[in-house]
């Protein structure tokens, strides 16, 4: 599977997610799975990326954070993603949290991320509008928590 054929499934995978159940989804995704390129490298990387889209997934159908949460786990554990694109995903995971009455599993997640990036290092055309959001997403989830 090339890098076009990759995307175009994540995005079929993504769309599914509305109108299929999970288990569709997920053979979905572990079909994609086993058609990830056969250099080393490439299937590592693949299958980071592919841990980020199953987290979006799992979310997207709306399964419950027990399910969820060992995916958001191993992604704040994935090398592979820069602390920047973890992030990303831990944030739109600690916003899932909040939504199922968890805030509290999404302040650490979201505290998690957050330390661990390096924000010199951060190429994002709007760096300080993203830090910004993220802190006021911690602060939101601080509140309904009723965390310090």
């Amino acid at each position: 599977m090339d890098a076009e054929q990759f995307l175009e499934e994540s995005r079929r995978v993504l769309l599914a997610c509305s109108s299929e159940s999970f288990e569709h989804v997920a053979a979905h995704l572990e079909r994609m799975e086993t058609q990830i390129a056969t250099a080393e490298r490439d299937k590592l990387e693949a299958q980071a990326w592919l841990l980020r889209l199953r987290l979006t997934a799992l979310q997207l159908c709306k399964r419950p954070l027990e399910e969820v949460e060992p995916f958001a786990r191993a992604l704040l554990e994935e090398e592979r993603l820069s602390a920047f694109g973890r992030l990303q995903s831990i944030g739109a995971f600690a916003a899932y949290c909040r939504d199922r009455g968890r805030p509290d599993v999404g302040v650490v997640f979201l505290e998690d991320a957050l330390s661990r990036v390096d924000w010199a290092t951060v190429t994002a055309v709007l760096k300080a509008e993203a830090r910004a959001a993220y802190g006021k997403l911690l602060t939101e989830l601080r509140g309904y928590a009723g965390a310090p």
